[in-house]
């Protein structure tokens, strides 16, 4: 009698990034440094348009993947010849692209089988040795929360709040960050609650937004409907140096922005919307991790 193969187990970690051609960039040397830089068992996951593929299939490797919108939103929706920033479906109203990329987020529960997702823009790029487990403290998963709250933070809470048809709160907190971790199994938790609540498919209601915040959703959702059931820890800490802070087209603060990391900060983000070319830091971005590896 043939011997059944056992289906390989999936590491528990995956990072997930979407991108897009003017990114392209910016996410090779994103690749780069998760090459050079994490550790332990993962899978990271680049997510672009179909048009997009063959260009991001060159830096795919054993650790990265590259997969569709399209494949990922199982063709709920599809895009038209000529038309960059909308999507449409049989469905839903045309949606734009901004609110396409939190419903390919909050699909990934669905697509993959990891444990524990990592969310990573292009623009992100690791600068020492990292290992994915710092994420997790007595099988809980980290969940940022902070009280930095500004006029773009309040509104993504209000937003999630009416999509979950709870009260908003006095005191509100922000779930928004780089690098930020979530259950899969809350994940496909979240987009369940929000099906039955509006008794339609979450893809639709979520198409109906004319803005949202996919961190601000999950973590309110985690932390005001799930609350102690949800396997996450609290967590204020910063992975991830971010150039928010800093106008980089100026000489003086792009080069202050380098020689402020803390050697806490095991990721840094120079903004794409700073349009600063890889070129002008990637040398910078080496010479951090192969620093590293000297010392």
């Amino acid at each position: 009698m043939e011997k059944v193969k056992k289906k390989a187990k999936k590491p528990k970690f995956a990072f997930i990034t979407p991108s897009y051609s003017g990114d392209f960039e910016r996410c090779k040397l994103l690749v780069e440094s998760i090459k050079n830089n994490v550790q332990g068992d993962f899978e990271h996951y680049i997510i672009v348009d179909k048009r997009d593929f063959n260009l991001f299939k060159k830096i795919e490797n054993d650790k990265t993947k590259i997969v569709t919108v399209e494949l990922v939103l199982s063709n709920y929706f599809f895009r038209l010849p000529y038309i960059k920033k909308w999507w449409f479906s049989w469905k839903t109203l045309p949606v734009r692209n901004w609110i396409i990329q939190q419903i390919v987020k909050l699909s990934m529960g669905d697509f993959l089988e990891n444990e524990i997702l990592v969310n990573i823009d292009s623009d992100i790029f690791f600068i020492r040795p990292f290992n994915p487990k710092r994420f997790v403290k007595n099988n809980k998963v980290r969940l940022l929360k902070t009280s930095y709250i500004d006029e773009k933070h309040e509104k993504w809470y209000n937003i999630s709040c009416k999509i979950l048809k709870i009260d908003r709160k006095s005191e509100y907190f922000n779930y928004v960050g780089n690098l930020i971790t979530w259950r899969r199994d809350n994940l496909k938790k979240l987009c369940t609650y929000i099906k039955n609540v509006w008794k339609m498919d979450w893809r639709k209601k979520l198409s109906r937004t004319l803005t949202l915040a996919e961190h601000s959703l999950y973590g309110v959702f985690v932390d005001q409907i799930l609350k102690k059931k949800s396997g996450h820890f609290i967590s204020t800490k910063r992975y991830c140096y971010a150039s928010w802070d800093y106008n980089l087209s100026n000489k003086q603060e792009f080069e202050a922005f380098f020689k402020d990391v803390q050697p806490k900060d095991v990721a840094m983000m120079v903004h794409s919307k700073s349009n600063i070319p890889v070129s002008c830091y990637r040398k910078r971005a080496l010479e951090f991790w192969s620093n590293d590896a000297k010392s």
